[in-house]
């Protein structure tokens, strides 16, 4: 026997050797036709997929084909249609208007009112509004109004003047006799200066205020003490405000950045804030700047001067009267809306009327009315001793100065606008520039002196 049929026959006699080999043949045939099995599934899923992929792209290409072909069908429709709805709606259109003309010419009662206008007495009644004036001519209600002056001329007293009489709705002593009442109101004053004793000489322990209910607010119970600070705090007490309340400031300039225009804006925001039927006045006092006591005040004496004349509800100033000491003056810069200018200023006299061991009053009375330039102190060297000559001359000297004032001014403004300046009226300025050329046409010259003291 050969080597290789020995060696055939002794392997198939080893049975460990046989099972060994047909359980690897076994097992190598097994995974190869899991493989195969798995390999036919992974197959037959993509082709799967992929023929879901196209049919899903076949069918919305579809769809968008014929939304196409539908929107081009629909437009060429419109197209079409568009001259007969046309036509439709200018046929409609002309129904209308046929059947609406038809109606009005068989219904008369729908003709338009006749156009009337209204007589002044029907106009009054449906425009007027029945605002009293807290101080005739200087303090109107509804207004934010200012009080000028220099130091030292009693604006604090005519402050508290005119806050005790809105308050108690008594007649201002200052104003001719024949003035109206005022009307009473809710007074609220904020005291911007606070110096010791300085009530106490003016009114003692102050029984005329507290019967009068004033509230009060000090500057050192306002807790940002700057212009917006205050308007903050006013508007608080607006937006609470149930009847008519006057508020006064004095001073206002007190604030270091306190400015007219701002102001007045932020016053008339608040009066706005306020419940409705509640009306809020302003009365506040400011500072003019020095002005010596014989010349008269312009808006050139006043810081913001034109803006405030312009925005402000009322501007006047109390000055020193002629008579000096204890007499006063008002100059009226500008006029609540419905007064006319007036050519003659009211003087008064600081007095003091005694109460009580404990009180007293420091007020104002009237004295006279009289023309501003009259009112007005005269020049140190032009004071009258009683002789004649020197009081014509002194007003001569009074009408050359106004009259110098005049024809500077008109270099730069009208001579309308020259007298509302002066407080004169317009024919007074014509006279005293002829007043002036006369002067000058006797062979004088206007002294120096007075040339400089206008500059």
């Amino acid at each position: 026997m050969n080597t290789n049929c020995v060696t055939n026959s002794s392997v198939i006699r080893d049975h460990k050797t046989a099972f060994w080999t047909f359980l690897v043949g076994a097992g190598t045939i097994g995974v190869g036709c899991i493989a195969f099995k798995y390999k036919s599934m992974v197959s037959a899923n993509k082709m799967s997929k992929l023929h879901e992929n196209k049919v899903e792209k076949d069918t919305e290409s579809f769809v968008l084909k014929e939304t196409a072909k539908t929107a081009c069908k629909i437009m060429e429709n419109a197209t079409d249609l568009m001259p007969e709805m046309k036509k439709i709606k200018d046929q409609i259109n002309e129904l209308k208007f046929n059947l609406n003309y038809n109606q009005w010419q068989q219904t008369p009662s729908q003709v338009p009112k006749e156009w009337k206008p209204s007589s002044y007495e029907e106009m009054m009644k449906q425009t007027s509004v029945k605002y009293a004036p807290i101080i005739r001519g200087l303090v109107e209600k509804g207004l934010v109004n200012v009080l000028l002056g220099g130091a030292g001329v009693c604006k604090s007293l005519v402050m508290r003047q005119i806050a005790r009489i809105a308050a108690t709705g008594n007649r201002c002593e200052f104003l001719p006799p024949d003035c109206e009442e005022t009307e009473k109101m809710d007074v609220l004053f904020y005291r911007m200066e606070e110096f010791p004793g300085e009530d106490e000489r003016k009114y003692g322990k102050g029984r005329i205020f507290n019967d009068a209910g004033i509230l009060w607010r000090t500057r050192s119970e306002i807790e940002n003490f700057t212009l917006q600070g205050l308007l903050d705090d006013i508007e608080l007490f607006a937006k609470q405000a149930t009847k008519d309340t006057l508020i006064c400031i004095d001073p206002i300039t007190k604030l270091k950045d306190y400015v007219h225009e701002k102001f007045i804006a932020g016053a008339e925001r608040i009066q706005s804030l306020a419940p409705k039927g509640v009306i809020l006045t302003f009365l506040i006092s400011a500072h003019v700047d020095e002005v010596n006591d014989w010349k008269p005040i312009t808006s050139e004496n006043i810081k913001g001067g034109d803006k405030l004349i312009q925005q402000a509800g009322s501007v006047f100033v109390v000055r020193k009267e002629r008579r000096g000491g204890c007499y006063r003056y008002f100059q009226i810069l500008k006029e609540p809306k419905g007064y006319a200018p007036r050519e003659n200023v009211v003087v008064c006299k600081i007095t003091e009327t005694v109460l009580d061991k404990e009180n007293k009053n420091t007020y104002l009375v009237f004295v006279e009315e009289k023309i501003e330039v009259e009112a007005r102190p005269l020049k140190p060297k032009a004071v009258p001793d009683g002789n004649k000559g020197d009081d014509l001359k002194s007003q001569e000297e009074e009408w050359l100065e106004q009259a110098i004032e005049i024809e500077k001014m008109s270099d730069r403004i009208p001579l309308t606008e020259i007298a509302k300046k002066l407080r004169i009226s317009r024919q007074t300025v014509y006279n005293r520039l002829n007043y002036l050329e006369e002067w000058r046409s006797r062979g004088k010259n206007a002294p120096e002196s007075q040339i400089e003291g206008e500059e």
